[in-house]
């Protein structure tokens, strides 16, 4: 049986990609409760700039800080 799911395909401007990704959370909300997702996107954020501000720590450059904030985007990206 065919599934049907709801897709957004999406093409960013790297340029300009503030504005892009602000665009492509609006769709997004239009379609999904507004809150649980600002807070997860709030604290996806807040853990991507808190591991790079570790990894500008005085360690700067160490490998632990490095796969710190892969990991965190790729968690994000997930």
């Amino acid at each position: 049986m065919a599934k049907i799911k709801p897709m957004l395909g999406i093409h960013l401007d790297l340029e300009k990609p503030v504005d892009e990704i602000v665009h492509v959370i609006n769709a997004v909300l239009k379609n999904h409760p507004f809150r649980k997702i600002l807070r997860e996107l709030d604290l996806r954020i807040g853990e991507a700039i808190a591991a790079q501000a570790r990894q500008n720590s005085p360690n700067e450059g160490s490998e632990d800080a490095d796969n710190e904030v892969a990991e965190v985007v790729n968690r994000a990206a997930v």
